[in-house]
């Protein structure tokens, strides 16, 4: 497999959800150091912190091809593979990522999203369900794929 493109979360969103993380998780440490519970709201406070950060940095989404299958990895989340001979379209789109309910994994009727930002993004229907995912160089990729 030859991977063609890797991203991951940048961005004010990315700073927002870690400093929420932060805030959120020393609020729970606080409140347990004023009332005794320090143990379970310390273990608490850590865990939201350590989570609102690996929301940020583990998630990535690598889209691959080896010319016959197109793999869209959404790490550590979901894998797709789709054999290029069954698509039945595929092209550049644009991806708001408001109208998919935010950025992740989304599923809305008749569509999943692989969705790592607002922006641009390739479009592809294969066995009549249509997929979504970002993509900094939709061209690019299509390219890769000898799609025109």
């Amino acid at each position: 497999m030859h991977k063609v493109e890797t991203l991951k979360f940048r961005g004010p969103l990315k700073a927002l959800i870690i400093g929420a993380g932060i805030v959120i998780g020393g609020a729970i440490f606080v409140m347990g150091l004023s009332e005794g519970e320090v143990l379970v709201t310390a273990i608490t406070g850590i865990l939201v912190i350590g989570l609102s950060c690996a929301i940020v940095v583990l998630p990535k989404l690598e889209t691959s091809t080896d010319g016959r299958q197109l793999v869209l990895n959404l790490s550590p989340v979901k894998r797709y593979i789709f054999n290029l001979s069954e698509l039945e379209s595929i092209q550049p789109t644009t991806i708001n990522a408001a109208s998919y309910g935010g950025i992740g994994l989304r599923f809305v009727p008749g569509t999943t999203g692989l969705i790592m930002k607002s922006g641009k993004g390739i479009e592809l229907v294969h066995q009549g369900k249509r997929y979504v995912f970002s993509s900094d160089d939709p061209e690019k990729v299509l390219q890769e794929l000898s799609v025109p």
